[in-house]
């Protein structure tokens, strides 16, 4: 059994106030409440207070200037990736997607040069577990261990160093286990193909495939590589 921990005074007052970054209640260049205000509004020791703002500041959306109190930053400016993690707009969402489909392509182009064959083979394996499970939040993770898999076999750090930001934020999104099972046979039609196409080391193939950039020779590829597997 999974045990729930608590969520801390500090983390609910970071989520508090970055939400209301996040969402233009505190814009960019305005300034916080005062410490004292701020901390009182929240109910909050003024300790507490400090810490969530070094967090924040950490973060990218706020900074502390001696004599003119907290200003807000411009999280598109200052910020992360990690910030999608917390925010609900639906368009905004749909472009991470799209931005996943591009990772996905370069991650499996270089996968295909460099994934060993007991890599391989531990895919096949995510990808015949994740056929037969019917739990959202395990599917979820099946897919995750499948990504994570591809992404070390490219042997490329920046994109694993990038993976680790996309899982952090593909878990903090409630909506996900649900809508990944939804679709489990075309996830499971697409951990197939992937395979295939590593094991047919055709990287230039891959990107064409999973981009959309497929000519009439590049499809008669594609079904002749995914024939074989």
């Amino acid at each position: 059994m999974t045990t729930i921990k608590p969520k801390r005074t500090v983390d609910i007052t970071i989520s508090h106030i970055r939400k209301k970054i996040l969402t233009g209640e505190y814009p960019p260049e305005s300034r916080l409440p005062p410490e004292r205000k701020l901390a009182e509004d929240l109910g909050i020791n003024r300790l507490t207070l400090r810490s969530a703002l070094s967090h924040l500041a950490a973060e990218g959306l706020v900074l502390p200037k001696h004599g003119q109190g907290i200003i807000v930053l411009d999280y598109r400016k200052f910020g992360s990736i990690e910030l999608m993690a917390h925010i609900e707009d639906d368009v905004v969402l749909n472009q991470l997607f799209t931005l996943r489909r591009s990772f996905a392509a370069e991650a499996a182009a270089l996968a295909s040069e460099n994934a060993s064959p007991k890599e391989i083979s531990r895919l096949r394996s995510i990808a015949r577990r994740q056929e037969d499970e019917q739990d959202p939040r395990k599917f979820l993770e099946g897919d995750l261990e499948f990504t994570h898999t591809m992404v070390q076999s490219s042997k490329s750090l920046p994109l694993i160093l990038l993976f680790n930001s996309m899982e952090r934020i593909t878990r903090a999104q409630p909506k996900l286990p649900m809508a990944m099972l939804e679709n489990r046979k075309q996830a499971c039609s697409s951990y197939k193909a992937l395979i295939a196409l590593i094991r047919n080391r055709d990287p230039a193939l891959i990107r064409k495939a999973i981009l959309g950039y497929l000519n009439e020779e590049d499809q008669k590829k594609l079904q002749l590589a995914l024939s074989k597997d």
